[in-house]
């Protein structure tokens, strides 16, 4: 009797220790493949540094998550991810290289700070302070890197979308606009933020929006029926507002 006792302790226990291990190798592999999904399974570039680091983009994902990133760039974090894989070649060819002081400023936070501009269009004072800098060096870095980059960009999130959105395509689709059917695009009048301009005072008020408390200038905006923005046109002085967006 003492015998079959111990035989049904022992397989009592060896059944939890059994369970406990699968429970722990599920849990391990779990980890493991988390752990995964946060690398690229694309090679590095050359000069992209394993120890490499994003101290802005870190800071910001450490503290306020998912939805800091977005409230920041109007995209989520897995979103932020794609556009900076899709521009970060482009970047690192032509980002503090070659001659002269670098940027103490890494590729993909500049690319976090740039989203962020385009998304609060404040001044330079209010968006620099955002990220503890002076409003003279940050609007130099950021248009530095702009000019680096705002081609690529153009090309990879304007004009492939519109080639996209032809005609046929939307037809095809259904997805033109429901009372003007026949429009490639809406036409509409933004406010687009600029700098001061030169001159007296008094010259440059006609640059200056009441309503926005901000200098800029009105251009068109051409926009496709799925509300993606396919053109903004070059501002030309005195040209009239057109109040003839179609909402449908």
């Amino acid at each position: 009797m003492s015998y079959q006792t111990v035989d049904s302790t022992n397989s009592r226990d060896d059944a939890i220790h059994v369970q406990n291990a699968l429970l722990f190798v599920a849990d391990r592999t779990s980890r493991q493949r988390n752990e995964r999904r946060r690398y690229s399974t694309q090679p590095r570039e050359d000069h992209d540094d394993p120890d490499t680091i994003s101290p802005i983009y870190d800071k910001h994902v450490r503290c306020g998550g998912t939805d800091g990133i977005k409230s920041f760039t109007n995209f989520s974090q897995s979103e932020f991810e794609d556009i900076w894989y899709a521009v970060k070649p482009r970047v690192l060819r032509h980002w503090n290289v070659g001659k002269g002081r670098e940027c103490p400023q890494t590729g993909k936070d500049m690319l976090f700070m740039l989203l962020t501009i385009f998304k609060i269009s404040c001044t330079w004072e209010v968006t620099a302070a955002l990220f503890n800098f002076t409003s003279a060096t940050f609007e130099r870095m950021m248009t530095k890197f702009l000019l680096k980059v705002y081609e690529h960009l153009y090309d990879l999130f304007v004009v492939d979308e519109a080639a996209t959105r032809s005609m046929s395509n939307l037809v095809a689709s259904g997805k033109t606009f429901r009372n003007y059917p026949s429009a490639l695009y809406a036409v509409d009048v933004s406010f687009q933020q600029g700098n001061h301009p030169h001159g007296p005072h008094n010259e440059a008020l006609h640059a200056f929006s009441g309503k926005h408390h901000l200098y800029g200038k009105k251009v068109e905006v051409s926009v496709s029926p799925a509300g993606v923005a396919l053109n903004v046109s070059d501002h030309e002085p005195g040209h009239p507002r057109q109040d003839h967006f179609p909402q449908q």
